[in-house]
């Protein structure tokens, strides 16, 4: 029997595979339908699903068809399958994620920065992210508490290194940029442990601490002749804005190195769509919206620019949630509106434009 997405319900068992663009299905036949398939299955824009006419023969033809057509999958198998069902881009950046762990913690028992390390971590992940820069742009979606600041480095460091080569910046120059952007958070190996991993909001004592940070990873790194004189600036200068309301120093305007006004925005940027302990991720959309209106001037308008240019190009044809509920597929973004685009409707040709929806938001992106 073959039913709407919209008439799905827990229990309902799947009577032969789902699939989208890909040969591969996206849901297999005998899986049992739970709330997270129908949301996986409305932002793939599957629209229809055939199913088993009896939810509760269907379960217990699901679970036969396992026990005696499939063999047990013990925990090595499981874990094989999701390794192999990840991209070459997500094994080298959670491999990168992993080495840069243990380099911090290295730094926090007293250990120098190893810079050819470093480059050695940065270059496959950079590569990789190069040939596919959608993957850059969702590398927020894997972030979690635990290994937030590491993870956060690299996410930096990929945009930072995205927007220069968009702005024109050379080869040497770009690479310069990512190993700041992803050496500009080490200091925080001499920040007190316990405040990293803090979940309530800090004190002031404890805020004007982690705001030292860019100075200790200044210092660390400022002896490494790796790393050119404007990448270590730009490690000083990753807080500054360009109104001078920044930190460490206050700098504004041309004082802060073009290097460190890609890498704050790509810092500001993160920070925001990633979740952290004490709040949830925001949608791209949200983010780039609050950046053009309560931070505006705060930020490099020609790292801007590029910047949208960028985020234009990834999120046309991505599905998105609404903030009532509905999904649909981005099919138009204007260059002065980028975050108001055009949407068209899951289950109809209905084109939704919010630039006059101004009651509608988009609050996530797949």
């Amino acid at each position: 029997m073959r039913i709407h997405v919209k008439k799905l319900k827990p229990g309902f068992v799947l009577a032969e595979d789902v699939y989208s663009l890909s040969p591969k299905p996206i849901a297999k036949k005998g899986t049992v339908i739970n709330e997270e398939h129908i949301e996986f299955f409305r932002a793939f824009l599957i629209k229809e699903v055939q199913v088993r006419t009896s939810t509760t023969t269907g379960v217990k033809e699901a679970k036969e068809d396992i026990s005696t057509d499939q063999p047990q999958k013990n925990e090595a198998d499981v874990q094989k399958t999701e390794s192999s069902s990840k991209t070459a881009f997500e094994e080298i950046f959670v491999h990168s994620v992993e080495q840069l762990q243990k380099y911090f913690l290295s730094w926090q028992s007293g250990a120098s920065v190893d810079i050819y390390k470093i480059r050695t971590l940065l270059l496959p992940v950079l590569k990789a992210g190069f040939d596919q820069p959608s993957k850059i742009m969702e590398t927020y979606t894997t972030c979690d508490a635990k290994n937030y600041i590491c993870h956060h480095s690299v996410s930096v460091s990929l945009l930072s290194a995205l927007i220069a080569k968009k702005m024109g910046f050379l080869t040497g120059e770009v690479n310069q940029i990512a190993l700041a952007g992803l050496l500009s958070d080490c200091g925080m190996a001499k920040i007190t442990p316990a405040i990293l991993t803090k979940k309530e909001a800090l004190t002031e004592k404890e805020f004007l601490e982690v705001r030292e940070h860019p100075i200790h990873s200044y210092k660390l790194l400022k002896d490494l002749p790796a790393l050119t004189e404007g990448a270590k600036v730009a490690v000083l200068q990753h807080h500054e804005r360009f109104d001078g309301s920044g930190y460490p120093l206050g700098i504004k305007g041309v004082q802060i190195h073009p290097f460190a006004k890609i890498i704050s925005f790509a810092d500001a940027y993160q920070a925001m769509i990633s979740p952290r302990p004490y709040r949830n991720g925001q949608s791209p959309f949200h983010v780039l919206d609050q950046i053009e209106k309560d931070q505006f001037g705060k930020f490099d308008l020609s790292v801007v620019q590029a910047f949208k240019k960028i985020f234009i190009k990834d999120m046309v044809g991505r599905t998105v949630k609404l903030s009532n509920g509905a999904y649909g597929k981005i099919v138009f973004i204007n260059e002065k509106l980028v975050t108001k685009p055009m949407v068209q409707a899951e289950d109809s040709d209905q084109i939704i434009s919010l630039e006059k929806s101004k009651d509608l938001s988009i609050i996530k992106v797949f």
